[in-house]
Formats: C-alpha cells, structure tokens, sequence
C-alpha cells in the first residue's frame, strides 16, 4: 500500500488527494508550478508549502499557525492511502466484509440449488 500526503490542521487533517481540480487551478497559479510537482511533493519550496497549508486550512475552517523548519514535518505528513485493497472483478470490496467458505450466494430459503457443506 503506498503512501500519500497529507496537512494537520488545527482542526483535522486533510489529505491531499482530496483537492479539488478548482483547488490545484488555484495551487498552479499561486506556487508557479504544475499541479503534480506540488502533490509530489508540498513542501519542497516554501511557496509552495505555504499555499498548500493555507488551502488545507480554508479546507478544515482553521485559522493558519505559523510554520517553521522545526514543526514541518509535523505540518506535511505522509500517511497510507486509503483505497480499497482488495477488489472482486472490478469493484472494490470492503476489508471488514465476512468471508463464507462455500456458499453459492443463494439464499436459504431459495428454490434453487443449495451448496452442499464439504466433509
């Protein structure tokens, strides 16, 4: 599972996959960059990170503190990303989703064939 950024805010944490395209239109425009070179990495001017941060601020309803090198790595976070991991044909399918060995998918109470238990 890879990983992906994010931005602690005073009031949660936003990932940065969740932008909007409007939001990385405005991020093009404010850092002078490509929208993928500023995801790849946030932080690596600091025009950059400070236009991220204050877009995951506006984002969260949080009002911007002040970054430093000593607490930006706290600010811009790499965390797991949270797809699914596990897919039946093409659609994702849910981790917690309990597991029948054997089952046809057919209810009990059906007409049709029943699966029979193995020995």
């Amino acid at each position: 599972m890879a990983d992906e950024w994010a931005v602690n805010t005073a009031n949660g944490q936003v990932r940065l996959a969740d932008f909007t395209l409007a939001d990385l239109v405005e991020l093009e425009q404010d850092c002078d960059e490509q929208w993928f070179i500023v995801m790849s990495h946030p932080f690596r001017s600091a025009k950059s990170a400070s236009f991220v941060y204050k877009l995951a601020c506006t984002k969260t309803g949080s009002e911007p503190a002040e970054i430093t090198m000593r607490n930006i790595t706290q600010i811009f976070v790499q965390v797991a990303e949270d797809l699914p991991v596990i897919y039946e044909g093409a659609n994702p399918k849910a981790v917690e989703d309990p597991q029948t060995d054997g089952s046809s998918g057919v209810r009990s109470d059906s007409t049709g064939p029943q699966t029979k238990p193995e020995a």
